[in-house]
């Protein structure tokens, strides 16, 4: 999935972006936001509307037998994301890390 050109007017525009997707002839899609702690840093609670948002249309497609998995990459730890979809996150810890 390549959306490219993408403009958000709103978040509802995203919303309805995300929950649209075709699902024709694949398994499944992942969505995979780089560098998502600097619009939690810049703007908090957008970017905690639009963690929310992708955590809500997940759920919605699973509902419906499609997996839709998101995957928010971050290296600032500091970032507090609160719960997302009704659920704490966890931190993937690297390999070879001693906590």
């Amino acid at each position: 999935m390549r959306y490219c050109g993408w403009s958000v007017q709103d978040l509802d525009a995203f919303c309805d972006a995300l929950r649209y997707i075709d699902f024709a002839g694949v398994t499944g899609w992942a969505l995979v936001i780089r560098q998502s702690d600097e619009p939690f840093i810049a703007d908090p609670a957008w970017a905690q509307e639009v963690a929310d948002i992708i955590a809500q249309v997940s759920y919605e497609h699973l509902l419906i037998g499609n997996r839709f998995l998101a995957l928010l990459h971050a290296t600032d730890r500091t970032v507090k994301l609160g719960r997302l979809g009704g659920h704490e996150h966890r931190w993937r810890e690297p390999l070879g890390r001693d906590s």
